[in-house]
């Protein structure tokens, strides 16, 4: 049986102009698990009972050998893993040198979940509860972020959004079998949450999105996680995007179709800020369900079967384009705060698509023509070990 879920359709942004979709399947892990429109989901015992295999994008040692969601991606192939496909994790630790705070502009998140928590932004020139705008930014309370779909301070879980939750982990770099953080940032990653998509399909409009990206910027992000695409191509989003200092890690999509200029947006743009991501399985092939070009794709990274948190203190295996993007984005937050010089947006990007792990199989879909590899970014940059 199937549970594959594909949410982003291509013909739905002809006809609705300003809708944007991030996407990708989803299979709950939890006893508490309710069907939802557009969704299957399968349950089964907690995550305390559950012998989760190893996160095979941290160290795949080749015995990944479970459909752990049984989707589109294997759909004409039954090889499973392949040693050595992940991004390559040291077992040593490089010295963090400076903080940095990430943004991400996506669904509602548990902010109370244990492998985000302890990573929730706060702003140091609010007061908590005192219905002042203490910053003067315009915005009142704002303790971890904004929601702007309602314009108000409240970014907590909203039942039936379940994406910004797995993303906020996964750029974390939670480990649920060990209960560790993979990049050992639990304490310096700093998560800016910014609701601007919503429902079980993470629809939004522009002009909130482009309100959450001035106010990340305007309130100290560095690295901004965008995991939504549009076929409005908007003058407004480039210039937005071109102008800004940040980094954008861009998912390129589920549609499994090549991108050029028409889009989708803002995986299209070709921007020296703007690092857009590909969905990597684990035996090295890019998905089936993946967007890809070799001009305006830079890199792959794992997106296939990866287990991140779901609301209410539960775990999923999830896939698509936006598990990649923000598995990139914790990598990449991880390659600035230990960097011997602070690296800008442009650096950043080169640091890591020059370093790729070179693969024959993605020089038809990849520009970089390979996937994410942390060490080889890492040594590149740093010269000291912990």
């Amino acid at each position: 049986m199937s549970y594959s879920v594909i949410i982003m359709r291509s013909k739905k942004f002809i006809i609705i102009s300003f809708c944007l979709s991030c996407s990708f399947s989803i299979f709950i892990l939890t006893k508490n698990s309710n069907t939802q429109a557009n969704n299957s989901f399968f349950s089964t015992e907690e995550i305390n009972t559950l012998n989760i295999p190893t996160q095979w994008y941290l160290k795949n040692s080749g015995t990944f050998n479970e459909f752990q969601t049984p989707s589109y991606s294997w759909l004409y192939d039954e090889t499973l893993s392949l040693k050595g496909v992940d991004i390559n994790i040291s077992s040593k630790k490089y010295s963090k040198k400076r903080p940095i705070t990430v943004a991400l502009i996506d669904t509602s998140v548990d902010i109370n979940h244990v492998s985000i928590s302890d990573n929730i932004w706060c702003n140091p020139n609010e007061i908590i509860g005192d219905k002042i705008d203490n910053d003067g930014n315009g915005y009142i309370d704002d303790i971890n972020g904004w929601n702007f779909i309602n314009n108000t301070n409240d970014i907590s879980y909203i039942k039936s959004e379940i994406h910004g939750t797995a993303m906020a982990s996964l750029i974390c770099g939670y480990e649920p079998n060990t209960f560790s953080n993979a990049y050992n940032t639990k304490s310096e990653i700093k998560l800016m949450c910014l609701r601007t998509l919503q429902g079980n399909e993470a629809t939004g409009n522009l002009k909130e999105i482009i309100a959450a990206i001035k106010y990340a910027e305007e309130n100290g992000a560095f690295i901004c996680c965008l995991s939504f695409e549009t076929y409005m191509n908007s003058d407004t989003l480039y210039s937005t995007l071109k102008n800004s200092n940040m980094l954008f890690i861009v998912s390129s999509g589920n549609d499994g179709i090549e991108i050029d200029n028409n889009g989708p947006f803002p995986s299209a743009y070709e921007l020296d800020n703007v690092l857009t991501v590909a969905d990597l399985r684990e035996d090295g092939k890019i998905s089936y369900t993946s967007n890809y070009s070799n001009k305006y794709i830079d890199i792959a990274a794992p997106g296939t079967d990866i287990a991140c948190a779901s609301p209410q203190g539960g775990y999923s295996y999830v896939n698509g384009s936006s598990c990649s993007a923000a598995i990139i984005t914790g990598g990449a937050a991880y390659i600035y705060q230990c960097s011997d010089k602070e690296l800008s947006a442009p650096q950043l990007k080169e640091c890591i698509i020059n370093n790729v792990t070179p693969s024959n199989t993605l020089s038809k879909y990849i520009a970089s023509c390979g996937y994410f590899n942390l060490e080889e970014s890492l040594k590149s940059v740093c010269t000291d070990k912990s």
